[in-house]
């Protein structure tokens, strides 16, 4: 069975550790890195070259959005999911070249299952379903 490597970006520690006991559940979940800003994603990414970002909208030094942006310039095919609370960012997040959205706190239990179809079975964004 293929595995993924994630890259979790968020500056709330409790967050991060949340959503790596979510995804340590998912048996196609290989390695999980953390990073607190999308600087420091960037500097994963040249490191690690993670298939996933998950991403937090809103972050000191570097937000998700903009992170995102950049990211997607230099690494094209790295899947990036957002998640914000605020769903007015939901289209500023796609504009950056997010691949999917979900609501922090509401929507975040489907991370496995978005990542499975993202990476494993290439699904467009607009075919995965309600964000």
């Amino acid at each position: 069975m293929k595995t993924i490597d994630v890259l979790i970006v968020d500056n709330q520690p409790c967050a991060r550790n949340a959503l790596k006991a979510l995804l340590r559940l998912s048996p196609i979940i290989s390695m999980i890195w953390e990073a607190s800003n999308g600087e420091a994603a960037i500097k994963t990414i040249c490191e690690m070259r993670p298939e996933v970002v998950i991403m937090d909208a809103d972050m000191p030094i570097m937000g998700g959005i903009e992170a995102t942006y950049r990211i997607k310039q230099t690494w094209p095919d790295i899947k990036i999911i957002i998640l914000t609370m605020y769903p007015i960012q939901e289209e500023e997040a796609l504009a950056a070249g997010a691949d999917f959205v979900l609501a922090k706190y509401g929507q975040s239990y489907q991370l496995p299952e978005v990542i499975r179809q993202l990476v494993l079975e290439k699904t467009d964004t607009q075919t995965i379903g309600p964000p």
